[in-house]
């Protein structure tokens, strides 16, 4: 995969489903601020960047385990998880897609469960490397007590029920944060989750403060049916809103120097026998 690093990076980044870029996304931000970023998507790079294919997929998942990247980030596409799909395709009991699912739609729920379980093998590989990681989809409608509960759509099941991320939140040190895209001036609402490494609690526990304060108040925009060009709501609102991306490249940043002042700080005391040398 190309590489949109510069020589004078101090630290190295990857993007999985990263969309087709633009100058004010993630990868830019984390870029102007120095970091080397490898942004992966199909839409830019086709069958090269398409993780399903062992050449793809499986060398990714290599370089996170040998330590290539300091801070994996991945937005698997969401669209068969969504509450917005017709028909719905999954349930709590069926996770992987119903049973009675139509056969038009067998083999588009079927690729979006491959690259479900393949996002959870490289988060699960990164969280073993001692890497950073970060994974964003649309929040659990399902679970009682929360803000992103949806009695309506209870039954639906989002990424995070499936048996591959059940595994990766047995086995992974991770913390999961619910936060809504209105909360960053989109003007739709789109609550989602961001399930990231026990590394980054410091710098992502503020997404905890962005939830949505509109109450009965509708939102400008509505993420139901299509536009007068014929171009879908929910799709069109794929893109992060700016103030979104800019929080996730301080947060990533503001982590990944502390790590690194930590990790010399440690390198200090290790060659000084223990004690922090003077100076």
């Amino acid at each position: 995969p190309a590489s949109g690093g510069t020589a004078k990076a101090w630290a190295r980044a990857l993007i999985v489903f990263a969309g087709p870029g633009h100058e004010r996304d993630l990868a830019a931000r984390l870029r102007a601020r120095g970091v080397a970023v490898v942004a992966i998507d199909t839409k830019v790079g086709g069958k090269q960047h398409d993780v399903r294919r062992a050449a793809v997929g499986d060398r990714l998942i290599r370089q996170v385990q040998r330590g290539d990247f300091d801070f994996v980030f991945a937005a698997p596409p969401c669209e068969s998880f969504s509450v917005a799909h017709r028909p719905q395709l999954r349930s709590r009991r069926q996770p992987r897609g119903l049973a009675n699912c139509p056969p038009e739609w067998r083999a588009y729920v079927a690729k979006h469960n491959d690259l479900a379980d393949w996002t959870a093998r490289l988060l699960q590989a990164a969280d073993s490397a001692g890497v950073a990681w970060a994974c964003e989809n649309p929040a659990d409608r399902g679970l009682q007590g929360t803000d992103a509960y949806w009695a309506k759509f209870a039954d639906h099941a989002p990424i995070w029920a499936m048996p591959s991320f059940e595994a990766l939140r047995a086995k992974a040190a991770a913390s999961s944060r619910t936060f809504a895209h209105c909360a960053f001036g989109a003007p739709h609402q789109k609550l989602t989750t961001i399930w990231h490494a026990a590394d980054l609690d410091d710098t992502f526990a503020a997404l905890d403060e962005h939830g949505c304060t509109h109450g009965n108040e509708k939102h400008a925009e509505q993420l139901k049916g299509r536009h007068t060009n014929g171009d879908s709501r929910a799709g069109r609102a794929a893109a992060y809103p700016d103030a979104l991306n800019e929080f996730l490249a301080q947060a990533v940043v503001a982590s990944l120097r502390a790590a690194q002042r930590k990790a010399g700080r440690s390198a200090g005391e290790a060659s000084s026998g223990g004690r922090v040398a003077d100076g």
